[in-house]
């Protein structure tokens, strides 16, 4: 890796230090004259938050950032970037605290994106309990998102597609011309709105098939499927129809959430996993009602 170039690692942790310990590990073997890591903590417990500033000061290549309160996936890594930005970063790798990088990695996704002009973002193939994810589809009026599990390296062809939030490595003019993640979305969806957003902007995505990196689902956020995650994906699945469908999709998006009102008050009626049908309303009557960001 040319050692002209400054690399900034971007993590974010929110507890779950032994996650993001094993994930700092991982990448010694990465880290070199020109490459950096930002860790940001959300506000963790104090035994998490200590053990990771306390690794970060013996460690001259890891600056420790504090929020102070819970900025969640967006915010975090917002006050990431920005601080990278500010420093000089020449290309940004966005990742998840609960991943595991074999070596090598930072230096080829670097060298692909710079081997492709018009790349904008380029992610490594995810690999989840064995099964290896490169990017996703995008479907209008779907509160969840779908994994793409085809091989097919280089850039994403269909303007229906976006890479995951996971793991992004990111040249800088990238966030010069489009800006940062939406903290609207606290979490859930942020990745595929950034990636749309720069895509409209002429930047090309890609998925680097090459390597692959370990990821473990994330415990912080809480369990998929709980009613809490349902009720940020509803929210936030409104959020990004209403910015980037076509517009006779969003000429649809009320008849949609109609729908979803209808379905789940039948359910609530019927006594049908009541706590996930709230939240589900909820979801939906926080975009209606501009609630954005935390739900607590």
């Amino acid at each position: 890796m040319s050692q002209n170039l400054n690399i900034f690692i971007v993590i974010v942790q929110y507890n779950q230090a032994s996650d993001t310990l094993a994930c700092l590990k991982s990448l010694e073997s990465d880290l070199s004259e020109g490459t950096k890591i930002i860790v940001v903590d959300n506000d963790s417990n104090e035994p998490d938050r200590k053990a990771v500033a306390d690794y970060s000061l013996r460690n001259g290549n890891i600056k420790f950032i504090e929020t102070g309160k819970n900025l969640g996936y967006t915010g975090g890594n917002n006050a990431g970037i920005k601080y990278a930005l500010e420093n000089g970063a020449d290309y940004i790798f966005i990742l998840n605290n609960d991943t595991i990088i074999k070596p090598g990695t930072v230096r080829e996704l670097v060298n692909y994106a710079k081997n492709h002009p018009k790349i904008g973002i380029v992610s490594p193939g995810v690999d989840e309990l064995g099964a290896v994810f490169y990017g996703g589809k995008i479907y209008w009026f779907k509160p969840e998102l779908e994994h793409n599990y085809n091989k097919n390296g280089g850039p994403l062809k269909s303007k229906n597609t976006y890479l995951s939030g996971v793991a992004l490595m990111v040249k800088k003019e990238v966030f010069n011309k489009i800006g940062m993640f939406d903290d609207r979305f606290f979490l859930y969806f942020e990745d595929v709105d950034f990636s749309v957003r720069a895509r409209k902007e002429g930047y090309d995505l890609a998925v680097d098939s090459s390597v692959s990196i370990m990821h473990n689902i994330s415990r912080s956020a809480g369990k998929l499927g709980s009613p809490k995650i349902l009720r940020y994906h509803y929210r936030n699945s409104h959020l990004f129809n209403s910015k980037h469908a076509p517009i006779y999709i969003r000429w649809l998006l009320p008849f949609w959430s109609l729908s979803i009102i209808i379905r789940q008050a039948v359910k609530i009626i019927l006594s049908k996993n009541t706590a996930a049908s709230r939240a589900i309303l909820q979801g939906v009557f926080d975009y209606y009602r501009g609630k954005f960001g935390i739900i607590s």
